[in-house]
């Protein structure tokens, strides 16, 4: 460009040239600044410099107070607790992609006057970058924040698993997911810090009824991501009616939306945010079909029930006949969820509308179900219920040391699990253990309907592509079946805990 000339030394210059208008909004008022500060302060505090410069005015970045705070503060105040680890070496994986790995800094801090949004939260840093944050499930949450810096053998395996956004890691599809440990090792001083420096008061607060509900729909969400080859649905607590009269075919839309990139940012993409989480970059294609062009007005909102609580964006123009036009051309559209916007956890919808500025009609609308700080629930094979074995069924003591059984009456199943029984207790700390311990259950009770199936005749085993045999399983050996069963058993819990 006209004026700059080559820099000379090591380094990266990054040029916005004419910037969309939020874009130099955030210039002009310094939130992108702070944005620099809030992603890249570990390299500023190693020496490195950064500067944003507006119009030949040059700001230099400098690391965000909150963080300066929580590195100089060396012993808990009244109101400003901190957690301080370094070091933390651990293990992963097996033979010969056994490897050691080391936690440079671990810092958590709670501060009792709450800190800036953009800062709560665990954020986590890869290659100096902050790449994803791990949220404080609790009403603290707006005062605790914290960061993990790794060691560089660490930050090399993160970056194999980082999303091609730079917004987050894969939680599947790696073969050595050294990312999963990672947020189970946070998780964990997260927890022991909530224990032993907020107090019983600042647990994770969350009722027993609300995690168990959460817990049981998320190990559902598992269960079904786990086994969708194993046709489960098809074998199930409802019953199939026969169908009813054919409608008449549909007649395709000539004028429609379409989304692109609305990911959500739990594995295997659930449809739940919390406060602090965010949906980044997903855009709309308007498709106009049609012999004519259409002027067009977008709206995009967000509505509890039937009220508007949010507009994204509203935007018109015209859309020619047989085009295709991307809504935002540049920047994507991002939906984070915080406390002003979305006042209370519940059932969200996000709303596109495409309506043609002339007739005023609505070409197209689509629409997404957003669950703010609860899973959804998810339709299973079986009925789930949980019971206290050892009180609710006192007069069958065969089954008081049972995690769980399946119970078959007029094609009903149901899967009771036992809340009285010592593995339950020891998950039901954290609600993330809880839910992977009953996807363990409930994926043990899909396995028993399975060989119920083949045994019965009703399905043959060769119809499922799947990593054990159901039908030695299912067969007359019972030293075979036993270790099958256990192969099937740990490839099923391998599964699981890669969530």
């Amino acid at each position: 460009m006209v004026g700059l000339t080559p820099i000379t030394h090591k380094g990266t210059r990054v040029i916005i040239q004419d910037p969309l208008p939020d874009i130099r909004l955030s210039i002009e008022n310094g939130d992108f600044t702070k944005w620099v500060e809030e992603t890249w302060w570990p390299i500023i505090l190693k020496g490195g410099e950064i500067n944003v410069v507006i119009r030949g005015v040059k700001t230099k970045a400098d690391a965000p107070i909150p963080i300066k705070r929580l590195i100089d503060t060396v012993r808990d105040t009244k109101d400003f607790k901190i957690w301080k680890k370094k070091n933390i070496r651990f293990e992963y994986g097996k033979g010969s992609k056994h490897e050691k790995f080391n936690i440079e800094q671990m810092h958590f801090a709670y501060d009792k006057d709450g800190v800036p949004e953009d800062h709560r939260g665990i954020a986590v840093f890869r290659g100096g970058m902050k790449v994803t944050t791990i949220d404080f499930p609790s009403f603290q949450r707006e005062g605790v924040y914290g960061y993990v810096i790794c060691d560089k053998n660490l930050d090399t395996r993160l970056r194999e698993q980082e999303l091609p956004n730079h917004y987050g890691f894969r939680t599947r599809g790696v073969e050595k997911n050294v990312w999963i440990k990672l947020k189970q090792i946070i998780e964990g001083e997260l927890q022991e810090f909530a224990e032993k420096k907020l107090g019983m008061g600042a647990k994770i607060e969350i009722s027993e009824e609300t995690k168990k509900t959460n817990a049981e729909n998320r190990a559902m969400s598992i269960l079904k991501d786990i086994t969708r080859d194993w046709d489960l649905l098809n074998f199930g607590s409802t019953v199939i009616k026969p169908p009813g009269p054919s409608n008449p075919p549909s007649i395709p839309k000539l004028v429609f939306l379409r989304i692109k990139d609305f990911v959500f940012p739990d594995d295997p993409n659930i449809p739940r945010l919390n406060y602090g989480q965010a949906i980044e970059d997903f855009k709309f294609e308007a498709v106009n079909n049609s012999d004519e062009s259409v002027e067009y007005i977008f709206d995009l909102s967000v509505f509890l029930g039937l009220k508007k609580i949010l507009t994204i964006d509203k935007r018109s123009g015209t859309i020619n006949t047989n085009q295709t036009i991307v809504i935002p051309e540049n920047s994507g559209f991002s939906l984070k969820i915080n406390n002003i916007d979305f006042p209370s956890p519940g059932i969200y919808k996000l709303t596109a509308q495409l309506i043609n500025a002339k007739t005023k009609q609505t070409e197209h609308e689509l629409n997404r179900i957003i669950y703010v700080e609860q899973d959804p629930i998810f339709k299973g094979p079986f009925e789930v219920k949980p019971l206290n074995f050892p009180r609710d069924l006192k007069d069958d003591r065969a089954k008081h040391k049972l995690q769980w059984f399946l119970d078959i009456r007029n094609d009903k199943i149901t899967l009771y699990y036992n809340i009285g029984h010592p593995a339950y207790m020891q998950n039901n700390v954290i609600e993330s253990n809880l839910s992977k311990y009953l996807a363990e259950i409930y994926a043990s009770g899909a396995l028993q309907l399975q060989i119920m199936r083949i045994r019965s005749g009703e399905v043959n085993a060769s119809e499922f592509n799947l990593p054990f045999k159901l039908d030695v399983i299912a067969g007359d050996d019972p030293v075979e079946a036993y270790k099958e069963i256990q192969s099937a058993i740990a490839h099923i819990k391998d599964l699981i805990y890669r969530y």
